[in-house]
């Protein structure tokens, strides 16, 4: 069964609850090709600005949780976490924490291509640090 490359999947954002300067948000990933793909791991993301410029953007993968294969039958998800903080740091008095990214750039783990996906979850402070989890079978 062959790797899911970007050609097969289609990628989306759903925000979760936000608490105390915290922001959090699922990444969906879907599999609209006719074939059943795998993936395993976690995504590579670029937050990009209003021009399509990449900002400030520091993934840090979430290694509390255990990566494992996912198998994506057509129309089948995989999704991971996203966590990030409104809370100003130490360097971010420019970039993504002083304007929100308007779009980000999702490689799905062993591409070198990518999706671009609107941002809505607004700005994101400590140098555009994103905690991300392993993807997951999400149905």
């Amino acid at each position: 069964m062959p790797a899911c490359r970007v050609a097969d999947l289609s990628a989306r954002l759903a925000p979760g609850s936000p608490g105390a300067g915290q922001r959090y948000a699922t990444l969906e990933l879907t599999n609209r090709s006719r074939h059943t793909c795998h993936t395993y791991g976690y995504v590579g993301m670029v937050l990009l600005d209003a021009q399509g410029r990449g900002v400030a953007t520091n993934v840090v993968w979430d290694h509390s949780l255990r990566s494992h294969r996912v198998v994506l039958a057509p129309g089948r998800r995989a999704a991971a976490q996203l966590h990030w903080t409104v809370v100003q740091g130490i360097g971010d008095s420019r970039g993504p924490c002083v304007t929100p990214p308007r779009r980000v750039e999702i490689t799905p783990p062993d591409e070198y291509s990518y999706m671009t996906v609107g941002w809505a979850g607004g700005v994101v402070c400590q140098r555009g640090r994103i905690d991300v989890t392993p993807l997951v079978y999400a149905g």
